[in-house]
């Protein structure tokens, strides 16, 4: 389970531009590299890469305005496709710069995905810009079992295979359940 404020070492607030964007897939890795290496400095951008979030093939939000921040991807609530797959939770987390997340349970068909989305009803100043957006799971991209047998195998003979592995499962383990992708 990913928690909204575990990433804190990586804490970036990303603000950009109101305007109306344009897709830009040759900006998406200078965009997240550029968080990652200046974690302190906001940046404005005119144009943003198209950001999409799924359940199987199932299109659940689509945006090209939205805000990252500790590397989550906050979808505005527009950019939901349908709201009745969204069902509050219980669940609270708080977060000592942003404040009280809320959680919602996504229900695609027969699957439902407990915990898998969080929002922010009354976020701190620090990250107004993200009350009420929508942020997702998201899905690891090494997060399988082909994986984890690919270290098993590259470590063995070193007496690390067991260690490995069991890091690996703990850093892979099933913490998200949708995909996010931004092209």
């Amino acid at each position: 389970f990913h928690a909204p404020c575990s990433c804190s070492f990586f804490r970036f607030l990303f603000c950009h531009s109101k305007r109306e964007p344009q897709r830009s897939p040759s900006l998406t890795w200078y965009y997240i590299l550029f968080n990652y290496l200046q974690p302190s400095i906001k940046a404005l951008f005119l144009t943003m890469p198209h950001a999409t979030a799924r359940v199987g093939d199932t299109i659940i939000a689509e945006t090209d305005v939205w805000e990252t921040v500790e590397g989550n991807i906050y979808f505005p609530p527009t950019a939901i496709k349908d709201n009745s797959i969204l069902s509050k939770t219980n669940t609270v987390t708080r977060c000592p710069w942003k404040g009280e997340a809320s959680y919602y349970s996504i229900t695609v068909g027969a699957q439902t995905l407990q915990d898998a989305a969080w929002y922010y009803p009354q976020p701190y100043d620090a990250a107004k810009n993200i009350k009420d957006y929508i942020a997702f799971c998201m899905i690891h991209p090494f997060a399988s079992l082909n994986f984890l047998n690919f270290v098993k195998r590259k470590s063995q003979g070193l007496g690390l295979d067991c260690l490995l592995t069991i890091f690996c499962a703990l850093l892979l383990i099933d913490k998200s359940k949708v995909s996010v992708s931004v092209e």
